[in-house]
């Protein structure tokens, strides 16, 4: 799921499964003041991120969510060149908090994720 470029964007109660080499499960990219909440999220291939924020995608929620990233080098949620992330009460499968990935972000908050 491709989320380009909106304003106030809330997307909640999706399933989505991916599989493959470099696949992303939703991807969110220039989006301010967005919420992702209570949605499901699988990815299966190499180097593939459940969720994927990145390029100003700024004051963004991800709230409530069950995210699987299974392949190697993958990232359950990853985030780049982003401010003002808040990632909440989440299940991370396998990995809880430690299963943010961030990269030129600031005032990132992860908390009460589990695994």
């Amino acid at each position: 799921m491709n989320l380009r470029n909106s304003n106030g964007l809330t997307v909640s109660g999706n399933t989505v499964t991916t599989s493959g080499s470099l696949a992303v499960g939703m991807a969110l990219t220039g989006s301010s003041n967005a919420t992702l909440r209570s949605n499901r999220v699988t990815t299966t291939g190499a180097s593939s991120n459940g969720i994927q924020i990145m390029l100003s995608a700024n004051n963004v929620l991800v709230e409530d969510n069950t995210v699987s990233a299974s392949g190697g080098s993958s990232s359950v949620i990853s985030a780049t060149s982003v401010s003002d992330l808040r990632v909440l009460n989440n299940r991370l499968v396998g990995v809880g908090n430690g299963g943010v990935s961030q990269s030129s972000t600031t005032n990132v908050t992860v908390s009460g994720n589990t695994p």
